[in-house]
């Protein structure tokens, strides 16, 4: 009967690490899409979040993205040539979710 009792204490405290655990990884998670759904907003009118289209205007270093119709003002142009010329180009070791954007935004002058 202790036994019993002793086991099923055992079991509801690795339960209550395993609830812990998973509610841990829900708020990072939660974090990091938040964050990424901030990357991911048009830079020229903050209104719109890019979810995959084919005509949003980025970088390839995927953390810089002008929705369609904002990119033909000229405040897109501005804020775009900025970004290249601070851009380093796609990251390194990225998570994979922007895998595949592209080559690097930065350009090289191998010419001399």
């Amino acid at each position: 009967m202790q036994e019993a009792a002793a086991k099923a204490e055992e079991d509801k405290a690795v339960r209550r690490v395993a609830r812990e655990e998973r509610k841990v990884n829900q708020e990072r998670e939660l974090a990091q899409k938040v964050a990424s759904r901030e990357l991911h907003r048009c830079r020229v009118c903050a209104d719109k979040v890019h979810r995959g289209g084919k005509t949003w205007v980025g970088c390839a270093c995927g953390a810089f993205w002008v929705f369609p119709a904002c990119s033909k003002q000229l405040a897109a142009g501005a804020a775009l040539a900025e970004h290249v010329i601070m851009c380093a180009g796609p990251p390194e070791s990225g998570s994979g979710s922007q895998s595949g954007v592209g080559d690097s935004c930065s350009s090289s002058d191998d010419s001399e």
